[in-house]
């Protein structure tokens, strides 16, 4: 089965990454599909968000 896990950071701190790399950590190579970056900035004044999927293969 495929899966896609979640992480955001609204503040931009790296909280995200951080938390994306130590869930990677957990995954063998092959279990991972892929992983999606994105920042995403609203444009009127608010705070840009990291968002970041890990796509990958359950057992």
């Amino acid at each position: 089965m495929v899966q896609v896990k979640e992480f955001v950071d609204g503040s931009y701190t790296g909280s995200a990454e951080k938390q994306a790399n130590q869930f990677l950590a957990t995954l063998r190579d092959e279990q991972i599909v892929e992983v999606k970056y994105a920042l995403i900035n609203r444009g009127d004044n608010h705070l840009d968000k990291t968002g970041i999927l890990v796509i990958y293969k359950t057992e």
